[in-house]
């Protein structure tokens, strides 16, 4: 039981979060939550976790499990040993599957997808400037405001630069690209203290598309989606873990920034 959790242990103020309590139990604690400021905003702050939750992953709730995850084709023809290793394997990816939209989606992606071409341009243009030691950048961190205001001013679109300083990255600055699509794009450069470089590639879209998708070449993966008719990659040589971890973050930052 953590200190600002009162009377009530994590299992209950989550159940009550999650709308799970019966009427007496929920009166109860909200009840207690008036007299409790601090951990009424705890509780608000899981409220929007959850509602970003919901935006981003509904979709994936419905979903069918993929064949190549069913407990029956994991552990066919395998020996008893093996088969307890392989059930596990399963249990992991599934549950990674409903947080983070079937991390393997999209590693071989429609080539209808009409984001595809977003996600190709940025991967062009992360190996292109991520090698570069003197000039990565055309606008440096240092300037920042001048930078996003100029950027926002060119995609026509208000942007923001994440802060991804909770996980080692720090912003070296960015530029103004061409799009496959027509359209300018922008490029934000971050690095980590290893000198391992990401990029967030910005550009205009269409539609409301929330859900992460994936395009991997060469070990380098891009996460894209699409929110508010604006069209987002993050790009880098990272574990797609860390890239969901990563495009959570800077997702409930946008949300926060247009809301």
């Amino acid at each position: 039981m953590s200190a600002d959790s009162g009377p009530f242990d994590e299992a209950d103020l989550h159940a009550y979060v999650d709308g799970r309590l019966d009427e007496t139990r929920r009166a109860v604690i909200a009840e207690w939550l008036d007299g409790h400021p601090e951990a009424r905003r705890r509780l608000a702050d899981w409220q929007r976790q959850n509602g970003l939750i919901e935006a981003l992953w509904s979709d994936v709730a419905v979903e069918p499990v993929p064949p190549r995850l069913r407990i029956e084709r994991l552990d066919r023809g395998q020996r008893w040993r093996r088969m307890g290793v392989a059930a596990a394997a399963a249990l992991a990816l599934v549950t990674a599957g409903a947080a983070g939209g079937w991390y393997a989606r999209g590693v071989a992606p429609d080539a209808g997808d009409p984001m595809l071409a977003l996600a190709t341009s940025g991967l062009e243009a992360h190996r292109l400037y991520i090698a570069e030691n003197r000039h990565p950048v055309e606008v440096a961190a240092s300037e920042e405001q001048h930078l996003v205001s100029w950027l926002s001013k060119r995609l026509d679109r208000p942007l923001i630069a994440p802060d991804l300083a909770k996980f080692g990255l720090r912003l070296l600055g960015g530029r103004l690209l061409p799009a496959t699509t027509g359209r300018p794009a922008a490029q934000l450069m971050y690095e980590d203290p290893s000198g391992a470089r990401y990029t967030l590639f910005v550009t205009g879209g269409s539609g409301n598309d929330t859900s992460f998708r994936i395009l991997e070449q060469d070990g380098v993966s891009a996460l894209y989606w699409i929110d508010h008719d604006t069209a987002y990659a993050l790009i880098g040589n990272a574990p797609r873990e860390r890239l969901v971890e990563i495009c959570r973050d800077i997702y409930a930052q946008l949300e926060s920034a247009s809301g």
